[in-house]
């Protein structure tokens, strides 16, 4: 608010600022001689004289907040004046925030911008101060448990003289108004404006859609504020929530014009609106804003606290692996009830679940994994039996967990229903709450103290205990905060619980003791250990003597370095692992080219013969001799030297290699964590199906580049799903075939051929080709007489075919032909591929091979025409040359090679891929042959020219599904070669071998 503002010139504002300082530093002065024990008449009547000054100049100036304050304040310091009242420690708290309150009010003004600063906790503070019901009579500085506030009780009608002027006021306004509002309201009636008070929930003002900063623009646009109440009522522990306290916020303002259908068009949250009417009538009452059940309340969002935003990766990327823990956690449960390591196993997930969400604001996360946990700790106590529907409860809580996590990385706000799970839960946890009793006050025995003592270092020793109320939401999480707060301040000696214990979870933590050391007064202390919910608490010093001084000092140093702990892993990002990669690749480029330069730099002044030059020099010593034999020179020192350079970039290529290794190490990642989800798919299908299924992995610790972890996962789901509802028989079924109830769906990964393969197998009725053979045909696929030719392999590939099915029945899990042909076009995109095997009556496997990255590769680089191919070096298995005439042709098999007693399928590029043909005839075909795929092939080339680290680029769009090709790649001399995918080129010459052309002639 500017000078003007005010009314005043700038000079007046200056100057109440400057005076209003020097206040404020003599009660902050006094304040702390009294808490020192400096008590005396003389300081309380200034305190008392400098508070009255400054609410008087506010009062002045409008300062309508400063003056509420200082007021409050001033009546404070009146009643301790007066005898009525002692500096006990509710007292001398309440002040002391009153003074930063009214420090950061003037700031405020000074700053030019006011409305900001939040004074209700202060009032709320400085009103139980007053009571004398609530205030403990213990002089300072022994310290007292905090004083239970009450409202304050207002004053009769009859003895409040503004109700003479502005009829019978509401009941909640009566004893608060003051003789500068009784004189501003006349002055106002006089100039045709009327006296409306105004009264809102905080909570609804908090909640308003637009938010509270909008709704009170939105009023003082409509009408005059003239002052704002802070309505304080509530529980009796001081330190309980504001929503608990049912705060209310008043506004006495002035209405010019049509009051009702201005208060009507209020766009404001819904409250209630009193019509003062003079000469003695009642105030006339109506409704405003807007249908508090139209109003979306916070604890049904899901919100990200602003000043968390920062931390949302770490918390989905943390809370998915919590969730997918507490998975495996909740089917080991189902297993074996009876096993307490499972009980809390569960219980810690969902305990690290709950601190976390509550940490980001999201309090709905954070309260259904409240009541799992509280339910868990009751079976965890013997309190309560644990039975199926629990267990089904359970498992509903990390569903409804799931799906609020999923909503929040969309940023999607609404929480999902749980209406449902809530009964459920409600009906387990009925009557297992049991109240928190307030244990005696808390005696530290010698050999607690003496360690304390040993570490206190000269610092004051301090007592602390602490009791939370009863049923106080998160009394572990509180508590935990408490300790985690001073340990930031002070030095904890002790404490019981400890935080360890409060951090693993306690759903019924007892009080809180703790001994501590700290340099910091005691209002920072009290500020520390400041939490809602609290019961009662109490904090006292404990005298140190001297002659433990010099151990103390020894001691901390030993605490210090014990505190030292190393962090073995950090968290990164992958789209920061993503950029590194990509750096490192052009590295690898850059260090390619540089290679190649070195080496054609080499070649040429290795080509220079000195020694001839030396003979012409000597031949013709008069032509300038000199001159060349200095040429001479210099081109030796140059060969010298690019010997040398030859060297370092041989150490660049050895550094660049272990740069690269190491990135890529850093994206791999296990594969176990996405094998741990299918178990809980395997069982929520088979109690859907009525099947008896169980899902057996190996190979957990294989390790797979984090960007195909995450693609990999919806495939395998498919796989898995159609295993248990089509591959597996029911259990009758399986019971007459001699097989065990219970099937197997085996899911096993390994590496092979420098290939990751991913297989998952099943033990049941297998896949019937007969029947896929037919509905090909039916579906004019391929026609009979090709369809009976083709072998097993190729015949169940048409299961991956959009809309495919052989199932007799369609199932809400399987069996519209919709998922197969995902897993097929998903594995593609991957450069992978996938086989199937089956044999009737003993079940059916899928194996997929993946590269192991997607990023670098050791290639062979060949030339076809005028262009580089470079092959994956793990699908090479040999390069070979033979004559022209030993090419033959075979029905079904076209052009081929035959290789120590193996048939060869030989193929050209140009007639598979349709890009550069060969060129000329030659006596002899050059050969790669291949390896990985379904059959061995030769692929013919015009010159192989070596082995190299390629960098794999992705290919553009209009290239994207063109198969063959996987991609492409920068060389040395920056040229680029596109990369064969070798499984697509086998998939390829199946239908595109052709008769060969003439011997002696290759095109």
């Amino acid at each position: 608010m500017s000078a003007h503002e005010f009314g005043l010139d700038q000079d007046t504002v200056t100057g109440f600022l400057d005076e209003a300082g020097k206040h404020i530093e003599t009660l902050n002065e006094r304040l702390l001689a009294i808490e020192q024990g400096k008590v005396g008449q003389e300081v309380v009547a200034e305190m008392f004289r400098a508070a009255h000054s400054l609410k008087g100049a506010a009062g002045f100036l409008k300062l309508t907040d400063i003056a509420g304050v200082t007021h409050r304040m001033e009546s404070v310091l009146d009643q301790v004046r007066h005898g009525k009242l002692t500096f006990t420690n509710p007292v001398v708290e309440a002040l002391f925030q009153s003074f930063d309150v009214v420090g950061s009010l003037l700031a405020e003004v000074a700053g030019g911008a006011t409305g900001h600063v939040d004074t209700a906790p202060v009032m709320a503070l400085l009103t139980a101060a007053l009571s004398g019901q609530a205030v403990a009579t213990t002089p300072m500085p022994s310290p007292v448990a905090v004083p239970v506030p009450t409202p304050v009780v207002s004053a009769s009608a009859v003895d409040d003289p503004s109700e003479q002027h502005l009829g019978l006021l509401p009941e909640w306004l009566r004893g608060r108004l003051t003789e500068d509002d009784v004189c501003e309201a006349l002055f106002a009636s006089g100039d045709g404006a009327q006296a409306v008070a105004l009264r809102f929930d905080a909570a609804d003002l908090l909640q308003f859609a637009k938010g509270p900063v909008a709704a009170m623009a939105a009023l003082r646009s409509t009408v005059r504020v003239h002052r704002i109440l802070h309505l304080v009522g509530g529980p009796e522990e001081l330190w309980a929530p504001l929503r608990e306290y049912g705060l209310q916020i008043g506004v006495f303002a002035f209405v010019s014009g049509e009051v009702d259908a201005m208060l009507a068009n209020l766009d404001v949250p819904h409250g209630s609106a009193w019509i003062l009417q003079p000469g003695g009538a009642p105030a006339r009452e109506v409704r405003i804003g807007r249908d508090p059940a139209s109003a979306v309340k916070r604890h049904e969002q899901l919100i990200v606290k602003a000043e968390s935003q920062q931390h949302l990766p770490l918390w989905l990327s943390t809370t998915r692996e919590t969730l997918a823990e507490l998975d495996a956690g909740l089917l080991d449960l189902e297993r074996s009830p009876a096993e307490a390591a499972h009980v809390d196993c569960v219980f810690r997930h969902l305990h690290s679940l709950k601190g976390a969400s509550a940490t980001m604001g999201l309090d709905e996360i954070a309260r259904l994994a409240h009541q799992g946990e509280s339910l868990l700790a009751a079976v965890r106590d013997g309190r309560v039996r644990l039975d199926p529907e629990i267990i089904a409860s359970l498992f509903a809580t990390k569903d409804v967990l799931q799906v609020c996590t999923d909503r929040v990385e969309k940023h999607e706000t609404a929480s999902p229903d749980t209406t449902a799970l809530d009964a459920a839960l409600g009906r387990h946890l009925a009557g297992l709450i049991a109240e928190r009793s307030v244990l005696p006050a808390w005696h530290p025995n010698e050999s607690e103290i003496a360690a304390a003592r040993s570490s206190a270092g000269g610092k004051q020793l301090w007592k602390l205990r602490l009791v939370l109320a009863a049923q106080a939401p998160l009394a572990d999480l509180r508590l935990g905060m408490v300790l985690s707060n001073l340990s930031k301040v002070a030095t904890i000696a002790m404490s019981r619980p400890t935080l360890t214990e409060l951090e693993r979870g306690l759903p019924d933590p007892p009080p809180l003791f703790a001994l501590f050391a700290s340099t910091l007064p005691l209002k920072l202390l009290v500020e520390a250990i400041t939490c809602d919910h609290v019961r009662d608490w109490s904090l006292d010093p404990i005298v140190v003597s001297q002659e433990h001084a010099a151990a103390a000092a020894s001691a901390n140093v030993e605490t210090r370095q014990a505190s030292a702990a190393a962090v073995d892993t950090v968290r990164v990002d992958t789209a920061r692992l993503d950029h590194l990669l990509n750096t490192a690749g052009e590295l690898v480029i850059t260090k390619a080219r540089l290679t190649q330069q070195v080496d054609t730099m080499v070649r040429l002044l290795d080509g220079v013969d000195l020694r001839v030059l030396e003979n012409l020099v000597a031949q013709a010593a008069d032509l300038a001799g000199g001159r060349v034999a200095t040429g001479i020179q210099a081109l030796r020192r140059a060969q010298d030297e690019i010997r040398r350079t030859r060297d370092t970039t041989l150490d660049l290529h050895r550094h660049t290699s272990a740069m690269q290794n190491s990135v890529m190490q850093a994206r791999m990642v296990p594969i176990g964590p996405l094998f741990q989800r299918f178990h809980r798919l395997v069982r929520d299908l088979c109690k859907e199906r009525g099947h008896e299924a169980k899902l057996v992995t190996f190979g957990e610790g294989t390790e797979l580049d984090k960007k195909l972890i995450d693609e990999i996962g919806d495939p395998l789901t498919h796989l898995i799903r159609n295993g248990v509802d089509h591959g597996l028989e029911s259990p009758e079924e399986r019971e007459a075939a001699g097989k065990p109830r219970c099937g197997t769906v085996h899911l096993e990964a390994f590496h092979q051929g420098g290939m990751i393969c991913i297989r998952v197998r099943d033990d049941g009725r297998g896949l019937v080709m007969e029947k896929i053979r037919a509905k090909a045909i039916e579906r004019g696929l391929v026609t009979a007489e090709a369809a009976n030719r083709m072998p097993a392999a190729e015949v169940y590939q048409f299961i991956f075919l959009p809309g495919f099915s052989t199932a007799a029945q369609v199932t809400n899990i399987s069996g519209r032909g919709v998922g197969m042909d995902i897993v097929k076009s998903k594995i593609t995109a991957l450069k992978g591929k996938v086989e199937i095997t089956s044999e009737p009556g003993k079940g059916a496997t899928f194996t997929i091979a993946l590269p192991l990255t997607l990023a670098m590769i050791d290639s062979l680089l060949v030339r076809v025409g005028e262009a580089r191919f470079a092959f994956p070096l793990d699908s090479v298995r040999e390069i070979v040359e033979v004559q022209q005439q030993e090419v033959r042709t075979v029905e079904g098999k076209g052009r081929v090679i035959f290789l120590r007693d193996q048939v060869i399928s030989l193929l050209d590029l140009n007639r598979v891929v349709g890009i550069c043909p060969l060129t000329g005839a030659r006596d002899t075909v050059r050969a790669v042959i291949t390896k990985g795929g379904s059959e061995t092939l030769a692929i013919a080339v015009d010159q192989v020219i070596g082995d190299e680290e390629i960098v794999v680029k992705p290919m553009g769009q209009e290239f994207a599904h063109v198969r063959g090709l996987s991609g492409a790649t920068v060389l040395g001399d920056g040229g680029i070669a596109l990369i064969l995918d070798v499984h697509g080129i086998h998939e390829l010459s199946r239908v595109k071998r052709v008769p060969a052309p003439a011997l002696g002639s290759v095109t």
